[in-house]
């Protein structure tokens, strides 16, 4: 009976989180026209910091109640997972949905094109912040001087700082900002002027989103102690489908609306974010060392944005089923792992 409530719960908490997600976009396109900000900025660094909330919060909250709790070791397992899951998820699963999105709807209709619209430009600028960041995040890992460490925390810091200052700067006045966008949602019910419902209707579908998914990540552990699934899997794997619901969400409600700049900078933001920021918390709260399940998570999200990254340098269109390739590379990460525990 429990297990069908925990089934139930986690159903209408996916519902709840699809509602605020089409909450947050229309505000946050809202907020890119009333400043005159361009696509990028809006979904690289607006969109990407508003959806990340919640896998930033997770490991944090993980690894502080850890160590509060004195149970550290299991606390930095789970934290350390967390963080590395967070740029897979997005680098692999979330790259072929938005493939897979695509396709349906271009069969549905709502897409006239399989090819996305976009300005590489932007994106390859993105994944180079990516890869450094990433790159540097992970050597981390492998210094023996806690003075090296601390100078990769502080250059993550310092890069994602530089970055954010650099695409506001870019997009400001920008030609490239979307003036076809639907109503206010909340304008519809209150009549305020117009910034302080754009910001109201932020703050709550921030609120509710965050709310939302810390739920569904307590009924995934519910499901993960249930199926005897260890901590390190859990983090690496389950609880990121949770909290990297948001973007998967975002960006397809702006691909179904052929928004393709602010999908995808969506996604390659909330790289960038995810691999400065809660990489540097790891750096400073836990050990920072990877078992072969961590390791062979990294190589799948270098290959992964790798293969895109490529294909954006390569070529001004970029088709659907450039995007799928990041599903090949999920399921050899499932099964990596499912042989090392069977």
């Amino acid at each position: 009976m429990q297990v069908c409530l925990e089934f139930f719960g986690a159903l209408f908490l996916l519902i709840f989180i699809v509602f605020s997600c089409s909450l947050f976009t229309n505000a946050i396109e809202h907020f890119g026209l009333e400043f005159k900000f361009g696509k990028n900025a809006v979904g690289s660094i607006f969109a990407a910091l508003g959806t990340t909330a919640p896998e930033t919060i997770v490991p944090l909250v993980a690894i502080i109640g850890g160590i509060i709790a004195g149970n550290e070791t299991v606390a930095s397992e789970i934290g350390i997972g967390a963080i590395l899951g967070s740029p897979f998820l997005l680098s692999t699963i979330t790259f072929f949905f938005m493939g897979v999105g695509i396709y349906i709807f271009k069969w549905a209709k709502t897409r006239k094109s399989l090819n996305l619209e976009i300005n590489n430009h932007y994106i390859i600028r993105d994944f180079k912040f990516f890869f450094v960041n990433y790159f540097v995040a992970i050597g981390a890992s492998f210094a023996k001087f806690p003075l090296i460490k601390l100078l990769a925390l502080l250059f993550l810091i310092i890069s994602y700082i530089y970055y954010f200052v650099q695409t506001l700067k870019a997009a400001k006045n920008s030609d490239d900002v979307d003036s076809e966008i639907e109503e206010l949602a909340f304008a519809k019910i209150f009549k305020f002027n117009k910034r302080f419902i754009m910001f109201i209707q932020v703050t709550f579908s921030l609120i509710f989103l965050i709310l939302c998914a810390h739920l569904f990540v307590l009924k995934i552990k519910f499901f993960a102690n249930f199926l005897h699934i260890q901590p390190l899997i859990l983090s690496l794997i389950i609880m990121p489908i949770a909290t990297e619901l948001p973007e998967n969400v975002n960006s397809l409600l702006w691909l179904k609306h052929e928004k393709d700049t602010f999908a995808l900078s969506n996604i390659t933001g909330a790289m960038v974010f995810q691999s400065a920021i809660p990489m540097s918390i790891g750096i400073l709260f836990t050990p920072w060392v990877f078992d072969t399940n961590g390791l062979a998570n990294i190589i799948c999200v270098i290959l992964s944005s790798a293969i895109l990254y490529f294909a954006f340098i390569c070529k001004k269109q970029i088709s659907a089923k450039v995007f799928l390739f990041g599903g090949l590379f999920y399921l050899a990460f499932i099964l990596f792992v499912l042989r090392n525990l069977f």
